[in-house]
């Protein structure tokens, strides 16, 4: 991969929030919840995010989408740093990338029927006549499975499946290049999961758009993404194309990840690797891999020293002192 291809990159980048003190006599503590992040997002491509709740996803999303600063790093847009685009090329960049959240409900104006709540981007740039902006606001609803019936409704209205539609349909109004989608379906019956994520599919392939799907669950990104990366405690444990991943995941918490998705065959048999120790605490962090405490595999190395993430020659990297890859790169 050529950051050239690219349409948007983290660099190093880092989040730590203050933790709240447990007496007025203890000092606050910096905790990690993003550690040095890499990755890089091309045109057209799904690239997903997967971890356990709290592993730094939705936090890395809100950064890359321009929400949150980083604390270390930057966020490069076509090789411009976010943080150096001026009033207008940020207005500019604010319409190239949306967001789709996970509840659709929650993320909806009550008080606004459904075809305003699509349109209103376009008034606010003022876009076209009033009736241009009413025909494509009904147009993208129709191209997500809401007819004119639907739009005139308001969302309590509709069920959770025509809702997360109608955020969709707001996300791709402004014919965005990137959306950020924070765990889509998850609020969603497995039915109207696979039809979500087939939309996600047809739209990507009709508008060029690129997704960066984060989900905890790894039977979605493993249906949607072609590159996914595997965080633990904000950090890149393991990033590799999505086949590669699931055919052959190298770090010890990806394989305890993959063998925790249910099988559908009941005659098939499979090594469970189950998660020993606890989770350390991210406000104070033992030192080696942060994974160590909760791994079967560990030794004294990985106790004392965190691994660097090494990527070998097929562009698959992973974080693990017992991993030994032919042609790696740092």
């Amino acid at each position: 991969m050529t950051e050239g291809n690219e349409l948007i990159r983290a660099e190093g980048v880092g989040r730590s929030f203050a933790s709240r003190r447990t007496s007025m006599w203890s000092a606050t503590e910096a905790v990690q919840a993003v550690v040095d992040v890499s990755i890089g997002i091309r045109r057209g491509e799904t690239f997903g995010l997967v971890g356990e709740s709290g592993s730094g996803k939705s936090t890395l999303g809100r950064i890359m989408l321009g929400m949150m600063k980083p604390t270390q790093g930057r966020v490069l847009w076509h090789g411009t740093d976010l943080a150096g685009l001026d009033p207008a090329e940020r207005a500019g960049f604010r319409r190239r990338v949306q967001m789709i959240f996970q509840d659709p409900l929650g993320n909806l104006d009550p008080r606004m029927r459904v075809l305003a709540q699509v349109r209103e981007a376009l008034d606010i740039h003022a876009e076209g006549t009033p009736e241009e902006r009413k025909r494509k606001a009904l147009a993208t609803l129709a191209s997500v499975g809401i007819d004119e019936n639907l739009a005139q409704r308001y969302p309590h209205q509709l069920s959770g499946g025509q809702q997360q539609r109608v955020v969709i349909a707001r996300a791709i109004i402004l014919d965005p290049d990137l959306v950020i989608c924070d765990e889509p379906v998850s609020a969603l019956d497995v039915s109207v999961q696979a039809q979500v994520l087939n939309l996600l599919s047809r739209l990507q392939a009709e508008l060029g758009l690129a997704y960066l799907f984060i989900s905890h669950d790894l039977a979605v990104v493993r249906y949607i993404c072609h590159r996914i990366a595997v965080l633990y405690l904000g950090r890149i444990v393991e990033e590799a194309e999505t086949e590669a991943l699931f055919a052959e995941p190298r770090h010890p918490y990806t394989r305890a990840l993959i063998r925790s998705v249910p099988v559908a065959d009941p005659a098939a048999r499979r090594k469970r690797e189950v998660l020993q120790g606890e989770l350390p605490d991210p406000g104070s962090l033992p030192p080696g891999c942060a994974f160590a405490t909760r791994c079967s595999l560990a030794t004294d190395r990985c106790r004392a020293e965190a691994p660097a993430l090494q990527t070998d020659s097929d562009g698959h990297a992973v974080a693990c002192h017992l991993v030994e890859t032919a042609g790696t790169r740092a």
